[in-house]
This record gives structure tokens, sequence and C-alpha cells, in this order.
């Protein structure tokens, strides 16, 4: 959309007339900007289900007080930094918000495409990754493709699986 404006300030004057927040579109129509507080602080369950939604309600509701009690804290406190944190969430997690832990059900195909470490060691990635004739070994998995990152230890430590992508962002890693 194009918008023209004719005066210096929000309140302006066009031929004579005082203009208080009307904007002309491109077809010469005038049409008023709403002061849409996307930002308010708190989140609203109904905010919340527009965004998840096929959450349950106690899904919902953990999330909306969990986001509450915290977005000051971590300083979520401006219009853009809501749409990045929730749209975030809603990518790790998904609609339903369901997954509070990485998923490592990896077919063998999967890990080699995925991971730098099975791509390394693709026999590896036969003997662990989901196949016809086995499941995948999840743990087994996340030892290796997380082994010596983001502060982690080796294969034998366990803090790959250990340190597998938890919570509502997924964080992986010893580190974070």
């Amino acid at each position: 959309m194009n918008i023209n404006y004719f005066g210096d300030t929000e309140e302006g004057e066009i031929r004579g007339e005082k203009i208080t927040n009307r904007w002309l579109d491109v077809d010469g129509s005038w049409f008023e900007v709403k002061n849409n507080d996307c930002f308010s602080g708190e989140i609203t369950k109904d905010q919340l289900k527009e965004i998840f939604t096929t959450a349950t309600d106690s899904r919902i509701n953990e999330l909306r007080d969990e986001f509450n009690n915290a977005f000051d804290k971590f300083s979520i406190n401006t219009c853009l930094r809501k749409a990045h944190f929730f749209a975030q969430i809603r990518e790790e997690v998904g609609a339903n918000i369901s997954t509070f832990s990485e998923n490592l059900n990896y077919s063998v195909q999967s890990l080699k495409d995925t991971f730098s470490y099975f791509r390394n060691n693709p026999e590896e990635a036969e003997l662990y990754g989901r196949s016809d004739e086995h499941p995948a070994d999840q743990e087994a998995i996340g030892n290796r493709a997380y082994a010596n990152r983001l502060g982690n230890g080796d294969i034998d430590s366990g803090d790959g699986w250990n340190y597998r992508g938890k919570g509502y962002i997924q964080l992986t890693g010893r580190t974070n």
C-alpha cells in the first residue's frame, strides 16, 4: 500500500482542515492508523491460541503463565522481540506445544543428512539410525551428534543425550 501524508506531523492540516491521525491511501481514501499496542506486557490466552492453534488449554495456560512471569526479566519487551520469541517457540514445539525434549528418532539417511558426525561415520548411521531392521537408538544418536560441541564432553560422557534439546526453545548443549 502506498500512503501519502500531507503534513509534517501526525496532526497536520490539509487544505485548511485540521487532520489528526488520518492518512490517504493510493486510491484517495482516508483511513486512520489504529494504535495497535502489540506489546502491552502480559500475553493473553486468546493471543496464544492464535499462534498455537492445536494446543490444549492447559498447555496454553502454562506457556502464558511462564511468559508473563519472565518477559520483563529477559527483556522480551518490544513487539519485535515478542514476535521473534513466539515464532521460535512455535517452530520448536509446534502448534500443539507438545515437544519438550528433542526427538532423535532419525532414519539412517536423515542422520547422514542432518549431522556431520554421521556423514563422516556412515557405518554408525547404519548401526544407530532407524531402519526396517531396528528402531533408532536415540541415546546413541544424541551422544554422537552432540559430542564435543556446545560444552558437551565426548561420546562416553553421555552429555549429548543428557543435554539434547529441551524446553520451549529446545536449548541444546551443556553450555546452554
